[in-house]
């Protein structure tokens, strides 16, 4: 669960309640948080879900990207190899490609 953890100075403004200490700490949750700052917008938390670092780049996802494009735009990717060649940026697999492949 997030917490944010205040320390209230000698300088700080307080509410009545808090008036009496020189220095308190407060601990509030993420949805009491959430629901300071935006209660005006109305605020809703939804169950955690675990997240993926996955890529989904194939090598049958990229000839289909790489056929869309007109011949003389292939003809320009062609590297000194004489290959057409494709990096992921988001999981950094190389892949080749033979122009001859999409005529």
């Amino acid at each position: 669960m997030l917490q944010l953890r205040m320390m209230l100075g000698p300088r700080a403004k307080r509410s009545p309640a808090r008036s009496r200490t020189t220095n308190s700490s407060i601990t509030l949750s993420g949805e009491r948080l959430l629901y300071r700052l935006f209660h005006e917008r109305g605020v809703r938390v939804f169950q955690s879900q675990p997240i993926q670092d996955v890529c989904r780049c194939s090598t049958e996802r990229v000839a289909s990207m790489l056929r869309q494009f007109t011949p003389q735009e292939r003809a320009d990717m062609v590297g000194d190899n004489g290959k057409i060649g494709v990096t992921c940026e988001f999981c950094s697999t190389h892949r080749e490609f033979d122009p001859a492949e999409f005529d």
